[in-house]
């Protein structure tokens, strides 16, 4: 199929939306999303994939939403919602109208929602109990009614017929993962046929139309397995590309292809997979990142997708070509600032960076380092990294060594060792930055949130000379104090991967406590006070530290500010601020390299 980009001129809007947790009904007529403008905080959108002309309205009131809630479409275009407490969870039903029908609630430690089938009721609701048992409950309009109990945690749910009544995923008790299809109108579960009975096997997504399945095998080397359904084994998938991530996204109306995401580095691409051929068809599609749903209609292919200069909007492909609705544009004339992919060198070897701008010119410089540190910079609309561009600041965002997306050796480095190989990348890239910038430049700004904003306060204290200013959102002080004061989860994250050993070299342990005497760039220190993975106190303390040294800091700790008080409301304002503080003109004649 021959796909070009055709514009859609029904895309503008007033002002910029950013879109997250996308879903995706299982006919792949309808979607729903959480959207912010970055002001009001989040909100409800429902889209309509029907027709020739893609469509979103808002149903619920911007503010009410939280990162937690999971909107989940139904099969005529409703929502169903799950908001997410602790310890108690609230589902309930957006009509487009604007009204809101409570559906019931379940108490435990996390409620997960499923689209149903159009016959099979709006949604399925899956929970585990503190016993460990995992209930299935039906959402529809007599409200919440159980409908299985399994005896472990069940991890996925793909349906295996049109109809819903059986749902295939894996239930995992103990050290077992066991592939299985359960009954929903019996309430029984067996272990699935054609799969391993319990083995490193789990299944990704299935076509109800025709029973095709595809599952990952992870023990020893991944590998993408498949079957035509029947009953049939489940077989190594031939025919895939070399290099790169491959992810399933869903399977086409008739349930022979298969929408695949590949992604490599920074940056994914669109493709179909015939699993029975052993073929792929690599779409035309514009540069950027997909998200990791889908939904395949007889009207088209339909994907989130995001590039540097365009927010989150829904690309649709069909036979014809392809277009973007809903991506938004910048709310002045000259548009948002285009990024690209540059190759810079790291300690050991080159590092993909993001680049707005150019670098070597520009009078501003930016060095942006992602949090994490199991994470990286995605070829994205990042709402910060564009107000930085547009304010006429050049950007890198480098996926320094512990970024994913480039392989185990690349993403493994920073085990037992944070602050050590990254920072020595960071540390490169500076270099590199200076040399091709020329010694009249003015020395480069620093931004970080979260681990990105503990190793730019790190970059900071070591090379003093090198940078003109710190701005910081959400940091920590070092590994073992954020143990120290953080929750189990974020506990368990740094002891697997080893966030409290320190590193034996000539700098020492990576503690800004103990390195903050060498800060001489002014900081900027941003935190929420609800904060549930970096304690706000971890802020609190590095600013009384540094003022009793007599650094220049400026403090804003933000009022029902969660981990990233910048997509709350009052983002805009929160962001406008960073960029002023990281474009001021440098003050003293030492702030100059």
């Amino acid at each position: 199929m021959s796909v070009t980009v055709v514009p859609d001129a029904a895309a503008r809007t007033d002002a910029a939306v950013t879109r997250v947790s996308f879903r995706f009904d299982t006919t792949g007529t309808y979607a729903a999303c959480l959207a912010s403008d970055g002001r009001h905080g989040l909100y409800v959108e429902a889209w309509s994939l029907a027709g020739e002309r893609v469509s979103h309205l808002r149903l619920s009131t911007p503010g009410s939403e939280t990162a937690r809630t999971q909107p989940v479409p139904t099969a005529d275009g409703r929502v169903v919602v799950c908001r997410n407490g602790t310890g108690l969870h609230r589902v309930s039903l957006l009509d487009h109208a604007g009204e809101e029908i409570a559906l019931g609630s379940v108490a435990g430690p996390g409620l997960r929602l499923i689209p149903c089938p159009p016959a099979a009721g709006w949604a399925l609701g899956v929970s585990v109990g503190a016993d460990g048992a995992t209930t299935l409950r039906r959402v529809d309009q007599a409200g919440m009614t159980t409908v299985a109990t399994l005896p472990g945690v069940f991890a996925g749910g793909s349906w295996l017929d049109e109809q819903g009544r059986s749902l295939a995923g894996t239930l995992l008790r103990g050290r077992s993962a066991t592939p299985v299809r359960i009954d929903l109108a019996e309430g029984r579960w067996t272990p699935l046929p054609g799969v391993e009975p319990a083995g490193a096997t789990h299944l990704l997504l299935t076509g109800p139309r025709t029973g095709l399945m595809l599952a990952a095998h992870t023990g020893g080397s991944p590998t993408l397995l498949w079957s035509p359904g029947g009953g049939a084994e489940l077989r190594p998938a031939r025919g895939l590309p070399d290099g790169g991530r491959l992810l399933p996204l869903t399977v086409d109306p008739d349930g022979q292809r298969v929408a695949v995401r590949i992604s490599a580095g920074a940056a994914s691409r669109l493709a179909t997979y015939d699993p029975a051929a052993g073929v792929v068809e690599h779409l035309q599609t514009p540069a950027g990142t997909l998200q990791p749903v889908a939904g395949w209609n007889h009207a088209g292919l339909h994907v989130p997708l995001s590039r540097p200069h365009a927010p989150v909007g829904i690309l649709t492909v069909t036979a014809r070509g392809c277009r973007v609705t809903g991506s938004a544009p910048a709310p002045h004339p000259d548009g948002w600032v285009p990024a690209h992919l540059e190759h810079l060198p790291g300690a050991a070897g080159p590092v993909e960076a993001i680049v707005y701008g150019d670098w070597r010119t520009a009078a501003r410089l930016v060095v942006a380092l992602h949090g994490g540190p199991e994470a990286a910079w995605s070829f994205e609309f990042d709402p910060l990294l564009q107000q930085l561009a547009d304010a006429g600041m050049a950007v890198v965002a480098p996926n320094q060594r512990g970024s994913t997306g480039y392989g185990a050796a690349h993403r493994d480095a920073l085990l037992r060792a944070w602050g050590g190989p990254d920072l020595a990348d960071v540390a490169a890239i500076s270099e590199y930055l200076a040399a091709g910038r020329g010694p009249a430049a003015p020395r480069p700004a620093l931004y970080g949130i979260s681990y990105g904003a503990y190793l730019a306060l790190l970059a900071s204290a070591t090379q003093p000379d090198r940078w003109s200013r710190c701005a910081v959102v959400a940091p920590f002080l070092s590994g073992a104090r954020l143990h120290a004061s953080a929750s189990p989860a974020v506990q368990r994250l740094l002891d697997r991967l080893g966030g409290c050993v320190d590193i034996d070299d000539p700098l020492g342990p990576r503690d800004v406590w103990r390195l903050a005497p060498r800060l001489r760039a002014p900081l900027l220190v941003v935190h929420g006070d609800a904060d549930d993975v970096v304690p706000v106190t971890q802020s609190q303390q590095l600013v009384r530290r540094l003022t009793t040294l007599g650094h220049p800091v400026e403090y804003r700790e933000v009022a029902g500010g969660g981990h990233d008080p910048l997509a709350g409301p009052g983002g805009d304002d929160l962001a406008a601020r960073i960029s002023a503080f990281l474009r001021a003109e440098p003050h003293q004649p030492d702030e100059r390299r």
